[in-house]
């Protein structure tokens, strides 16, 4: 997929560069539809078009097989892929990995009595941390309580005290859940969405690492208010 995403991005780079060269000497709309025809010696001349660009406007308007706009909406979507390659790539080889095991996502209504739930509800309304929206909100675990895992590296002496998996910090309201795209629940799971503390504003704000996420725009750097009695770790948060 990062071959063949690659490939398309240059070939639009291509086909940009082409688009660009033919200036007032024809217009794109007005290129022959014919790959075969005289008058595209005279337009590689006259434009001082490269091969790969030449090739990228030939295929452009000489086949009608595959649309512009079918070629373009496909380069949007391996682009995506290529950007959440890259995001992620920087955290592929960390075997610390494992201390973020997924877990079930669960619904802020199921174990109603519990005080994970009772928070979520009491001191975040039931909705989304990230985006704000009420709409199927989940429990997000920031780790997964694995009790073949040793957590003693984000407990004492490092820090004050123990971490407690099943403490309502442990735990964020999110929209989603992993493998829905689109949702904060799914953009967070696959480390590519988090929350940070930035001490010197004193704020918790959401970080997005995929612009071509659709609520980027929406969360991205939005501050948001966390739970005052049970506020999200942030020694989870800032490794993560």
């Amino acid at each position: 997929k990062l071959q063949r995403a690659a490939k398309h991005i240059f070939w639009m780079s291509a086909l940009d560069n082409g688009k660009a060269k033919l200036g007032a000497i024809i217009s794109f709309e007005n290129l022959p539809r014919d790959r075969n025809a005289n008058l595209w010696t005279r337009i590689e001349n006259d434009c001082h078009l490269t091969l790969n660009e030449l090739s990228a406007l030939q295929n452009a308007v000489c086949s009608p097989a595959k649309s512009m706009e079918r070629i373009e909406a496909e380069v949007g979507a391996l682009r995506a892929e290529l950007e959440t390659f890259r995001a992620r790539s920087f955290i592929a080889q960390d075997e610390r990995l494992y201390f973020f095991s997924k877990a079930m996502p669960e619904s802020i209504g199921s174990n109603k009595n519990s005080i994970v739930s009772r928070t979520i509800q009491k001191d975040y309304h039931g909705r989304c941390l990230f985006c704000g929206e009420e709409m199927n909100v989940t429990k997000a675990h920031i780790v997964a309580g694995n009790n073949k895992v040793d957590y003693s590296p984000f407990s004492t002496p490092t820090y004050r005290d123990d971490l407690d998996v099943n403490s309502p910090r442990n735990f964020l309201p999110l929209c989603g859940n992993d493998g829905m795209d689109g949702t904060c629940h799914n953009e967070f799971d696959k480390f590519l969405m988090t929350l940070l503390y930035n001490p010197f504003e004193k704020v918790f704000k959401v970080y997005c690492l995929r612009k071509s996420f659709p609520k980027y725009n929406q969360c991205h750097l939005r501050v948001v208010n966390v739970s005052p009695t049970y506020p999200p770790y942030c020694r989870l948060l800032a490794w993560r």
